[in-house]
Order: C-alpha cells, then sequence, then structure tokens
C-alpha cells in the first residue's frame, strides 16, 4: 500500500501546498502509474522560493514497486536548478517500502525568489502495480526550506492509488464471442 504519513515542516507564516497527483487513480497489476509530487502556493517571482526539500514516501512494496525517480517539472525543468548549474539530489530507497527524495539548490537565493515558478513538480515517483489493492499516499520526514534555507510551513494533500486485476482472457475472449453474435 502506497501510504505515507504525515509531518509538517516547520513554522513560517505562509503555508506551502505539497500534493501528490497521479497519471491515474485506478492501475491494472502490471502496469506503471505516475505520482507528480508538486509544490504551490509559493509567489511567483518573489519570495519565499523553493531551495530545499527532503522527504519520505512510504509504500506498501507488496503493491506497489519502485520504477523510478525523475526530478523536476515536465515543462518548466527543474525549477531549483534554474541556470543548469546543478543542484544537490537523489534518492535512497535502501528500505523497503520508503523512497527518501531530496533536493538542494546551488542557485543563489535572489535568482531563486525572482525567477522561481509559484507551483511545480518537484518530482515524479513511477510505481509498478504488482498485486490488488488501495493505498495512499503522502509524505512523512518532510522538510522543505526557502531561498536561504529557513524552514517552511507545508500542508499536504494525500490520495489513493488502486490497483486492480487484469481481466482473466477467457472472460475478455466470452465478452468479445458475444459482442460478435
Amino acid at each position: 500500500m502506497l501510504s505515507m504519513g504525515l509531518l509538517s515542516a516547520s513554522t513560517a507564516a505562509q503555508a506551502i501546498t505539497l500534493s501528490f497527483e497521479v497519471s491515474s487513480s485506478e492501475v491494472s497489476v502490471g502496469s506503471s502509474v505516475d505520482v507528480n509530487v508538486v509544490i504551490s502556493d509559493l509567489t511567483d517571482s518573489a519570495a519565499p522560493s523553493l531551495g530545499t526539500f527532503d522527504l519520505d514516501v512510504l509504500f506498501d512494496p507488496a503493491l506497489f514497486g519502485l520504477a523510478g525517480v525523475a526530478f523536476g517539472d515536465p515543462v518548466l525543468g527543474d525549477q531549483l536548478d534554474l541556470f543548469d548549474m546543478g543542484s544537490l539530489s537523489g534518492y535512497d530507497d535502501s528500505i523497503p517500502g520508503t523512497v527518501n527524495v531530496f533536493e538542494i539548490s546551488f542557485d543563489l537565493p535572489g535568482d531563486l525568489d525572482d525567477l522561481q515558478a509559484g507551483s511545480f513538480t518537484l518530482f515524479t515517483l513511477t510505481f509498478d502495480a504488482l498485486a490488488e489493492g488501495t493505498s495512499s499516499r503522502g509524505a512523512a520526514n518532510l522538510t522543505l526550506g526557502d531561498a536561504l534555507g529557513d524552514p517552511l510551513s507545508v500542508d499536504v494533500y494525500p490520495g489513493s492509488i488502486t490497483a486492480t486485476a487484469l481481466p482473466e482472457p477467457a472472460a475478455a475472449s466470452l465478452v468479445l464471442l458475444g459482442a460478435c453474435s
């Protein structure tokens, strides 16, 4: 079960939103599903911007298996690496059922504040559905920091994914045969 608890990240005045958006809320066993981890409620071209994040995504390895992690927004690029000068990013999935994902920007605080979008995808997790079941998603051990590294307050919006069985070939054939008669 792709379940994730929640720990809030500090005491800044403005709450930032972290949400888990799935490519499909229902996926067949044997298929993959993408989960975009999206930050929003930052201010376009002004402080606060995001300079660092570190969080654990928890899941039931009996239902879902991690297939990959891609950093950055598919349209806007990596908003913590605005000038392609690099950032420290990575993930650790050595503990079964947990993936720790982190990134620290090397961009200047003024550049992050002036040029970062107010909403963007931090990273995308790809999971393979291994067995039938429904799981929730969210974040644990969550830390977000602004361009100076000061903590940001965050509200997390979890959801769920359902893995369903593939139709049996015999049953699918009967349905097709019935449609042809």
